[in-house]
């Protein structure tokens, strides 16, 4: 069972352990507000193997294009958040993190560093 570190009506935030991280996995990220005290982003991590996978493409020539062009092969992309009056059925848990945390994507390590505009940036390190 992981150790919920804080929970709200429509999610929970726990601590993350050792975890590797896949395409699609979620993860919150706190910011501070003046008015409302400590809110979350939350992140989706995607690659461009995994998007070429989910789409049926090749995955070697679009790796090979991503760095041809000089793209990101690695990303973490701000999801949208809203309130509602609706719960979900089952109420999620994501792993929460600070800016500097070192996490394991794709079997490499890569350090979450903010970027302009609120977004994310993964940054490999070795």
């Amino acid at each position: 069972m992981p150790n919920i570190l804080h929970s709200y009506p429509g999610y929970d935030l726990k601590e993350p352990h050792k975890v590797f991280y896949r395409d699609g996995d979620v993860i919150a990220v706190p910011y501070a507000t003046r008015s409302h005290g400590t809110l979350y982003h939350f992140y989706t991590l995607g690659s461009v193997v995994g998007y070429a996978l989910q789409y049926g493409e090749d995955p070697e020539a679009s790796l090979a294009r991503a760095r041809a062009n000089g793209h990101q092969l690695h990303w973490a992309s701000l999801n949208g958040t809203c309130i509602s009056d609706t719960r979900p059925a089952v109420k999620p848990c994501y792993p929460l993190h600070a800016w500097g945390d070192v996490i394991d994507f794709h079997g490499r390590h890569f350090q979450l560093n903010p970027d302009y505009n609120h977004n994310a940036k993964l940054v490999e390190v070795t």
